[in-house]
């Protein structure tokens, strides 16, 4: 109930901490969860950033507002 991982963006690590995800029901509400966590960390790159489940490819997909070119990673 209190996963973490840590985004980068060209090397500048953000911690994302506090996931929840035991009352998750779906990937949509995984997917849900994931936004929340990500924006609260409230940098300029996450502040605006998404998190869907493409159920058809069956994946998550991270979006972000960021307009620029930039290497993303997740850990």
């Amino acid at each position: 109930t209190a996963g973490a991982f840590t985004l980068t963006f060209d090397g500048v690590a953000v911690p994302v901490t506090g996931v929840d995800l035991s009352l998750a029901a779906s990937f949509a509400a995984v997917a849900t969860a994931l936004t929340t966590a990500i924006q609260a960390t409230a940098t300029p790159n996450t502040t605006n950033a998404t998190v869907t489940y493409d159920a058809v490819n069956q994946r998550f997909v991270f979006s972000t507002n960021v307009i620029a070119d930039v290497v993303v990673g997740i850990e």
